[in-house]
């Protein structure tokens, strides 16, 4: 994870076949760098990324859809993020975005397509930090977000084609479309068996992409609101969001037993 010397999280990736002694060989050196390790069966995207893509595609949806990208970022600043979704990735690169998606959705095909908008900027080169522009604008030498026009043109250009009338959207729909989309995925992982533990995921998301530990963790954080509550929710958000929102079958059949 960037950047490397200073993430504490390091996914330590086996095949079916891979030795215990080499696996705990690669634990026992992540270790020695003094970072924690977390066993992830092999699989597109691993696990915080499989995870941390849709969230921010997600975040391009409402940004087409009428949120401003302040407002976006102020909510999970504000849910206990150290960064919102759209300046992540303004400082990772839209096209980093762009090209684990591409991978992904091929082998997850219930993501769907990444946003219009997104797409449109890379197409622009409107990259992020690394090209002065992304969703927001920067001067040399000063990470500072500004308001992009280049983005403003993009966004009502898709805005247009797609018929999209922009609506008000307030933050606590940004936050629960945001949040319960990486709980949708996480849910996936648990029943494909990408990482040992529900514990290994939670301590992944809270080292690799921030999530606020006061909330103990993503899947600590579902289970605290409540299964049959999160299926109702991520049913509600399927039907007028579309198929990413579905529950696995993992959630859909057993609610509360999970």
């Amino acid at each position: 994870f960037n950047p490397a010397h200073s993430m504490p999280l390091v996914e330590v990736i086996h095949r079916g076949e891979t030795a215990p002694w080499v696996i705990a060989a690669a634990l026992k050196l992540a270790k020695r760098l003094r970072k924690t390790p977390v066993l992830v069966r092999n699989r597109e995207g691993f696990l915080v990324t499989r995870m941390f893509v849709p969230y921010c595609k997600e975040a391009f949806w409402l940004l087409q859809e009428g949120a401003a990208a302040p407002q976006i970022d102020a909510a999970l600043v504000e849910f206990g993020f150290p960064m919102g979704p759209l300046a992540t990735i303004d400082l990772t690169g839209i096209d980093i975005l762009a090209h684990a998606d591409s991978v992904l959705r091929r082998a997850f095909p219930w993501h769907g397509a990444l946003p219009p908008v997104a797409a449109r900027l890379v197409e622009g080169g409107h990259l992020g930090h690394k090209a002065g522009s992304g969703v927001y604008a920067y001067e040399q030498g000063d990470p500072t977000p500004r308001p992009s026009e280049a983005t403003a043109a993009i966004l009502a250009e898709v805005q247009r084609e797609a018929r999209i009338t922009p609506r008000e959207i307030k933050k606590e729909e940004i936050t629960r479309r945001l949040v319960l989309r990486m709980v949708s995925e996480a849910f996936y992982i648990v029943e494909e068996g990408i990482a040992q533990r529900e514990s290994d995921l939670d301590v992944a998301m809270v080292l690799g992409t921030g999530f606020p530990d006061v909330r103990g963790g993503l899947l600590k954080f579902a289970r605290a609101l409540g299964l049959d509550r999160v299926v109702a929710e991520l049913e509600e958000l399927a039907d007028r969001c579309g198929g990413r929102f579905s529950p696995c079958g993992l959630l859909g059949s057993r609610k509360g037993a999970v």
